[in-house]
C-alpha cells in the first residue's frame, strides 16, 4: 500500500485536470505575500511575470485589520483588500478559501471549491506548523444531480457564500469594482453567476461560523445531524492556543466542551479525554495541568504525522475534536466524527459568537473508516490529525505555558481612496493620476516619496514611468497614515506593470494562444511564423510597403479567423484582449507605413460578416455591440480613422 501524502495547503489552489483558476474570494487573521504568490500561481497557472503584465485580479483577500497590507505587486493578480468596519467580531479570525476554475475546452462547465483551514495564508503555516484543512468541490454537472454527496457539497459551498456575502460590504473593494469592463470584472461575473448557480439545498451544511451562535452552541446539533446521535467513549481535543493566564484550575473552554457533549448524549459520562498540546506553548493547560489529571484526562504532545517525519519542526496550530469509540478488540475508530477549523478552544475562539467573539468558522463530518493502527495510511487517526500516543505528559516540567495571544492594534486602515486611474498624455506631457471622490484629504507620494500636484481636485501630475500601485498618505484624528493603492490603466489592468510595445508577429503571439494565457513577455527581434508560431531568422528584407502590406493583412486573416471560430462564452475577454494586443502594437513599422505611406485603414477587414462568430453577426446583438466600439478604439490609436478602407471586395462590413 502507497504512503499516504495528503495535499499542502498552498496545493489546494491547483486546478482540477483540464480547468484553470478565474476568480476566489479568501479570509482570514493573517497572509504574507510569498504564500499568496505562490497560490496564485498555482491557481492561475500564470507566473509572477504574466500575471503582472495581465492586471488581471484572480484571488481577493479579506483579513483581520490587524494583518500589515500585502503589497499589491508583491503578488501580482491579489488584491488585500483593506477593512472599514471591524465592528462585528473581536477578530477576524475565519480561514477560508471558495475558488472558481473554468473548465479550458468547455467554457460553459465550471468547479467551485471551498477549502476550510486551520491554517493562515502564510508560508510559516507551510514550513513550521502542524495545521489541517478540508475541502469539498461542486462542479457544474452536479447541479443536476440528486445524489447525497453532490447535495451535502452544495449545502457547504451555499453556506460558505453566505459567510463571504456578509463579509465584503464591511471591506472596500472600490478597487474590484472600478473597471466595469475588464478581465477582473469578467471573472468576477463568472464567478458570481456559477455561486447564484449553487442554490442552496434543504440539507444542512457541514460548514458553520460564529456570526449569531458560538462555534460550541452549535457543535451538538452539527454532530449529532452529520454523525449520528451515539455516545462515544473517547474525545480528543488540541488547539494552537488555549485560554491564556496563570489559573490552576482547567481551562473554561475545554471543561465546557466536554460537558456539552456529554449533556447532549454524544459522550458518555465516564469517556476518556484526551488533549493534545504544544509543550513550549499551551499557555492554561500548563498552569492547570495538575487539575487536568484530577479529572482523569491525559496529555500528550503533539507530533507531526508521518509523512512530515523528515522535515523542519514545526508547532501545534491546528484546532480540532475529533469523537469516537474505542474497543479493545477492534481497530476501529467507531462512529467517528471531526470538528475542523479556525476556532481555538478559548473563550473568543468557541464560546462567544460575535461581535463579542471572533469571526469563526469550521466544518463538522463524520469519518467511520479511521483507524487507530497502521501509521503511515490514509485511513490512520494519526494521518489526519496531528496525534501521537507514544509521549505522554506526565510531568508539569514537560509544558510551558509560552506567550499570550498578541494584542494587535490595526495595522492596515481603509484610505480615503483604495485606487487610482493612471491617464497617459502626449509625449513631453506628465502623465496624470486620477483618483475617486473623497472626503478625508489625501495626498499621493512619487517614487521618491514627494507629494504629487494636485491638478484639481482629483487629479495630480505623475511624472516618471507607470507604477502598477502608488503610495497615500492621509491624516486621522493627529495621526498621518499611509497605504498603497493599485493602479487601474485605460486597459483597465490593475496594479500591473507598463505594457511593452509589440510588433505585429507578437501582437498575434499574444492573440494566438487566447483563451489560454500568454507566455512570459518576449523581447527577441526575431519574427515569428504567423502560422506556427516558430521563431525565423531574419532574411534579407523585402521591400518595406510589400512587406508592410503582407505581414498587415497576414494579421488580419488570422485575427479574423481566431474570433470567427470562438465562443460566446469568450467574447468579452476576447474583446478585451484584441483591443489591448493592438494598441500595444500602434507604434510598430508596420500600423505606421499604413497610416502614413499607404493611407489605408486595415482594420475595415475585421468589420466584415465573415470576420465574425456566428453569435456576432446580427447588427441588434450585444456581442457586436461590444466589439464595433473595440475597433473604434484601435482606430484611434492607430490613427487610421477616416482613411480609405482595404476591405475585401464584395464583403459587406458592419
Amino acid at each position: 500500500m502507497s504512503r499516504y501524502l495528503p495535499p499542502s495547503l498552498l496545493q489546494c489552489f491547483a486546478p482540477p485536470e483540464s480547468y484553470v483558476g478565474t476568480f476566489g474570494w479568501l479570509c482570514g487573521y493573517s497572509a504574507d505575500a510569498a504564500f499568496l504568490d505562490a497560490a496564485a500561481e498555482r491557481f492561475t497557472r500564470q507566473t509572477t511575470a504574466q500575471r503582472a503584465y495581465a492586471g488581471k485580479l484572480a484571488l481577493i483577500v479579506l483579513l483581520d485589520s490587524g494583518q500589515s497590507q500585502v503589497l499589491p505587486h508583491d503578488a501580482p493578480g491579489v488584491l488585500h483588500a483593506p477593512m472599514r468596519d471591524a465592528s462585528h467580531f473581536a477578530l477576524l479570525h475565519a480561514k477560508l478559501a471558495l475558488l472558481g476554475y473554468r473548465h479550458e475546452q468547455e467554457p460553459e462547465r465550471w468547479c467551485l471549491r471551498l477549502v476550510v483551514s486551520t491554517g493562515n495564508w502564510t508560508r510559516e503555516t507551510l514550513e513550521r506548523s502542524l495545521d489541517a484543512m478540508w475541502l469539498v468541490e461542486v462542479r457544474s454537472e452536479d447541479l443536476a444531480l440528486r445524489d447525497l454527496g453532490p447535495l451535502q457539497a452544495r449545502a457547504d459551498v451555499a453556506a460558505a457564500w453566505d459567510l463571504f456575502h456578509w463579509l465584503q460590504p464591511k471591506f472596500d473593494l472600490g478597487a474590484l469594482e472600478a473597471e466595469p469592463r475588464s478581465l477582473t470584472a469578467l471573472a468576477r461575473g463568472k464567478f458570481d453567476a456559477w455561486v447564484r448557480a449553487v442554490d442552496r439545498p434543504r440539507r444542512k451544511a457541514r460548514f458553520f461560523d460564529s456570526r449569531k451562535k458560538s462555534l460550541l452552541r452549535q457543535l451538538p446539533e452539527f454532530v449529532r445531524h452529520h454523525a449520528g446521535e451515539m455516545d462515544r467513549n473517547t474525545l480528543m481535543l488540541g488547539s494552537g492556543f488555549y485560554e491564556g493566564g496563570t489559573s490552576k484550575e482547567p481551562p473554561v473552554a475545554l471543561v465546557q466542551i466536554v460537558d456539552a457533549l456529554r449533556d447532549a448524549g454524544l459522550a458518555t459520562r465516564s469517556c476518556e479525554v484526551h488533549l493534545f498540546v504544544e509543550p513550549t506553548a499551551c499557555q492554561a493547560v500548563a498552569s492547570g495541568l495538575t487539575a487536568i489529571w484530577a479529572l482523569g484526562w491525559r496529555v500528550w504532545a503533539a507530533e507531526p504525522p508521518p509523512f512530515l517525519d523528515q522535515r523542519p519542526a514545526r508547532t501545534l496550530h491546528a484546532k480540532f475534536i475529533f469523537g469516537c469509540g474505542y474497543r479493545k478488540d477492534s481497530d476501529k475508530c467507531l462512529n467517528g466524527w471531526i470538528y475542523l477549523g479556525s476556532g481555538n478552544l478559548t473563550r473568543p475562539g468557541i464560546l462567544q459568537n460575535c461581535p463579542q467573539g471572533n469571526l469563526e468558522a469550521g466544518v463538522v463530518f463524520g469519518d467511520d473508516a479511521l483507524t487507530w493502527s497502521k501509521p503511515g495510511q490514509e485511513s490512520c487517526a494519526s494521518s489526519r490529525l496531528p496525534m501521537q500516543w507514544k509521549h505522554e505528559v506526565k510531568d508539569v516540567a514537560q509544558l510551558q505555558a509560552g506567550s499570550e495571544m498578541p494584542e494587535r492594534p490595526p495595522a492596515f486602515v481603509a484610505p480615503p481612496v483604495s485606487w487610482c486611474r493612471y491617464v497617459p498624455l502626449p509625449a513631453g506631457q506628465p502623465a496624470r493620476l486620477v483618483l475617486p471622490a473623497y472626503t478625508v484629504p489625501v495626498e499621493v507620494l512619487d517614487t521618491a516619496g514627494n507629494v504629487c500636484a494636485y491638478l484639481g481636485p482629483q487629479e495630480v501630475v505623475w511624472r516618471g514611468a507607470q507604477q502598477p500601485s502608488v503610495v497615500v498618505q492621509w491624516s486621522v484624528t493627529g495621526e498621518q497614515l499611509r497605504c498603497s493603492i493599485p493602479v487601474i490603466d485605460s486597459a483597465g489592468r490593475v496594479a500591473a506593470v507598463e505594457l511593452p510595445k509589440l510588433d505585429l508577429e507578437s501582437a498575434w503571439w499574444q492573440l494566438a494562444q487566447f483563451p489560454q494565457s500568454p507566455a512570459e513577455e518576449d523581447c527577441d527581434t526575431d519574427t515569428r511564423d504567423f502560422e506556427t508560431g516558430t521563431v525565423l531568422a531574419r532574411a534579407a528584407a523585402p521591400d518595406p510597403v510589400d512587406s508592410a502590406i503582407r505581414t498587415m493583412m497576414r494579421l488580419m486573416e488570422n485575427v479574423a479567423d481566431k474570433q470567427a471560430g470562438l465562443s460566446e462564452a469568450d467574447w468579452d475577454a476576447w474583446c478585451i484582449s484584441l483591443e489591448q494586443a493592438l494598441r500595444q502594437a500602434a507604434d510598430c513599422p508596420v500600423v505606421d507605413a499604413f497610416k502614413r505611406q499607404l493611407a489605408l485603414n486595415p482594420l475595415a477587414v475585421l468589420r466584415a460578416e465573415c470576420s465574425l462568430p456566428v453569435f456576432a453577426r446580427d447588427p441588434l446583438s450585444a456581442a457586436l455591440a461590444r466589439y464595433l466600439p473595440v475597433l473604434d478604439a484601435v482606430e484611434k490609436c492607430w490613427e487610421v480613422c477616416g482613411l480609405e478602407s482595404v476591405a475585401r471586395s464584395g464583403e459587406n462590413e458592419l
